[in-house]
């Protein structure tokens, strides 16, 4: 997967959705959005929002539906995004 140069940066009500996701669930302690494209699977540049994680046994599906449901409304075309975990550093 490759990282987009040179693309718009994700809406700023995206990032302030995204913002209030880490203020609200304690699983989370932020984030980072970046446009990226796999030339193998994706047929267009799109969003992917890494979730950086307060602990290792976080439900990442909930999370992931939380965080989508706050994000959702601010996704710019294509209207979808990936979304990568990191884990908590050792």
């Amino acid at each position: 997967t490759l990282v987009v140069e040179g693309a718009d940066p994700p809406p700023p009500e995206l990032i302030n959705a995204l913002e209030r996701a880490k203020v609200r669930l304690a699983e989370l302690t932020g984030s980072q959005v970046a446009t990226t494209f796999n030339p193998e699977r994706d047929r267009e540049p799109h969003l992917t929002i890494t979730l950086f994680l307060a602990r290792p046994d976080v439900d990442r599906a909930a999370l992931a539906e939380e965080v989508m449901e706050l994000a959702s409304p601010f996704l710019p075309d294509p209207g979808y995004a990936d979304i990568v975990f990191r884990d908590a550093p050792n």
